[in-house]
């Protein structure tokens, strides 16, 4: 089904069959950015029922100024915002933090990245970012998946930019080590 002006006012009325029905919908577009941030699919289903329930809350107020064509991004937005917000509400220990000198923090040599690109599937990335931290899994996908900068992201998990950058940096190191493990494994087994 699609989503449409007529399917998101009903839904802003209150009528269960569409609501239902934009629940189906979205389910799919939200449940993966709740997965990209938590390893636990009960969490994610959580956090994709809390976001459904301030996208109803908010129906009247985005379709006064928006047309359905906007929906997916705000949703999606909305579902970020989600995830943030319960990381900020579930913090449950602060990740200690060493500074680290930047130029040599990163080493990106090494890694064949077309090699990568042809020996990974998408849940070889999804199972090498469960591996990261929780916080520096938010830090990862909100830089380099959802395009956020260390300023919007220090804001939000309520760190410093540096923190930010640090988490960055250490994610990509952790993935790095990853990828270079599996090319290992994989070098001399056949392509999929």
């Amino acid at each position: 089904m699609k989503i449409t002006d007529t399917l998101l006012a009903t839904c802003s009325k209150g009528d269960r069959r569409s609501q239902h029905e934009l629940y189906k919908v979205s389910y799919g577009t939200l449940m993966s950015v709740a997965m990209r941030y938590h390893n636990n699919e009960e969490d994610g289903v959580a956090l994709v029922n809390q976001a459904f329930l301030k996208i109803l809350n908010g129906l009247d107020q985005f379709l006064s100024n928006n047309p359905a064509d906007k929906y997916p991004f705000w949703s999606k937005r909305i579902m970020i915002n989600t995830v943030i917000d319960d990381h900020r509400k579930n913090k449950k220990h602060k990740e200690l933090s060493t500074p680290v000198d930047f130029a040599d923090a990163v080493n990106h040599e090494g890694v064949d990245w077309n090699e990568a690109d042809e020996r990974f599937s998408a849940e070889d990335l999804l199972l090498m970012l469960d591996m990261l931290s929780d916080l520096r899994r938010s830090v990862f996908n909100l830089y380099a998946i959802d395009g956020y900068s260390h300023k919007e992201i220090a804001a939000m998990l309520k760190i410093s930019e540096g923190n930010s950058k640090w988490h960055l940096s250490v994610a990509r190191s952790i993935l790095q080590e990853q990828v270079q493990k599996v090319l290992g494994i994989r070098k001399t087994a056949p392509l999929k």
